[in-house]
């Protein structure tokens, strides 16, 4: 049997995929013939590959089958791809130790004589208002943490549309 690269490399697979992607639930081959503009057999013929290498998972429904796509079955094409990118480094995330008592040593980074968003702050539009303020502190550690959380999910969406020919 032929490897998954293989299977995904034809542009019509790869658009049936993206087209069972992005309805997020089943189709059925008539509903597929639709939105790709394509003839029925080929459909067929290029949703038989995808099957044989776990790339779809069938249903039947009656007289009609009901295709999804199988993710995982897409891990060995995101594992090869990701050796391209290497992990991000985290960028110094600010450590806030809870119930540091005296002294600078272990310390919160957050400041003591109660500081509030400045108007000039982009944060306070999203983390403090003037009814519940957060300390700035506070807000630059969670927008440290938050940047640091999303960066790979980020980086692996971007990886994804591109394997299937979006930028």
């Amino acid at each position: 049997m032929s490897s998954v690269f293989e299977a995904v490399s034809e542009q019509t697979r790869r658009r049936i995929l993206q087209a069972l992607h992005d309805a997020g639930a089943e189709l059925s081959v008539s509903e597929l013939v639709d939105q790709l503009e394509v003839s029925q057999p080929t459909v067929s013929k290029h949703l038989r590959v995808l099957r044989d290498h776990d790339l779809v998972e069938v249903r039947e429904d009656g007289q009609r089958r009901l295709y999804r796509i199988n993710v995982t079955a897409l891990d060995p094409v995101r594992e090869w791809i990701d050796e391209f990118y290497p992990e991000p480094e985290p960028t110094g995330l600010a450590t806030v130790t809870v119930g540091a008592t005296g002294g600078s040593e272990g310390a919160s980074p957050c400041p003591t004589d109660g500081a509030q968003f400045k108007d000039d702050d982009p944060l306070a539009a999203r983390l403090g208002t003037p009814e519940h303020p957060i300390e700035r502190g506070v807000a630059q550690t969670l927008g440290q943490v938050a940047a640091a959380v999303a960066r790979p999910f980020i980086a692996g969406a971007r990886r994804v549309g591109r394997a299937f020919g979006r930028r």
